[in-house]
């Protein structure tokens, strides 16, 4: 089966935008993995939260939040972290190892959402172009819980080994994965599925009231517990020649 994607394919305009270069070789190499899973293209769960690039359930093996970063960065002293531009000149960015770590929340809560269970996620943070900075790996792992890959050379041994280091408890089997995954992906593109917190509440309670509305007429109350179809007519008694009520049709 392979990595199955969402979007299915990297978007073209992107993939000519020197700043998504990055994210377009991780893109063409998770599809390319000899590993078995899902996986989407940016992904929020909350509108001022921080966006996944690579959320990946690689079956059997991990929950993933993945973060790319490509390009050269920099840390100082002080945990400030800089960007080195083509000029020379660094930029100063926010901490990729906070926005790896922020992300985790993001996929973790859109997973809570969509399933009511609580499954943890690793942060995942690729830098495609760098080589290994044993410094920041350490503050990665240390006050982060965030792995880094540095390279795309070897992404499968990677991911295997950070799946093993972190030692999932409840690795996501096949279905399950796919559940999440679209489940996911409905939360942020479809529909009632992918309201919020509050505005979920206000339409569950409209709903509710405008139910409660519909089945209080008359003299009799309907209470439904488990219902998966329900087809109700509704039917004006007449009255006969002998002055008695009828249903019309029965």
């Amino acid at each position: 089966m392979g990595m199955k994607m969402m979007l299915e394919q990297f978007p073209e305009q992107r993939r000519q935008d020197p700043k998504r270069g990055a994210e377009a070789r991780v893109f063409d190499a998770l599809q390319n993995l000899d590993l078995d899973g899902h996986g989407l293209y940016e992904y929020r769960y909350r509108r001022e939260g921080k966006q996944v690039d690579y959320p990946l359930w690689i079956h059997e093996l991990a929950r993933l939040a993945v973060q790319v970063k490509g390009g050269k960065y920099e840390m100082d002293n002080t945990g400030q972290w800089f960007l080195r531009k083509p000029d020379g000149k660094l930029d100063r960015v926010q901490s990729p190892l906070e926005e790896t770590s922020d992300g985790c929340m993001e996929m973790r809560d859109g997973i809570l959402e969509v399933t009511g269970y609580k499954n943890f996620v690793a942060g995942v943070l690729i830098f495609p172009d760098m080589e290994r900075n044993a410094e920041i790996e350490h503050m990665a792992r240390e006050s982060y819980h965030v792995y880094i890959i540095w390279g795309l050379g070897n992404l499968k041994e990677d991911l295997e080994r950070i799946a093993a280091m972190v030692k999932f408890r409840r690795p996501p089997q096949s279905r399950i994965s796919e559940n999440e995954w679209r489940g996911l992906h409905e939360l942020q593109c479809g529909g009632a599925a992918g309201l919020r917190g509050g505005e979920r509440a206000d339409q569950d309670l409209a709903t509710a009231r405008e139910t409660e509305r519909q089945f209080i007429l008359g003299s009799a109350t309907i209470n439904i517990q488990h219902l998966e179809k329900l087809i109700v007519q509704h039917y004006s008694p007449g009255t006969g020649t002998d002055e008695r009520p009828f249903m019309p049709g029965l």
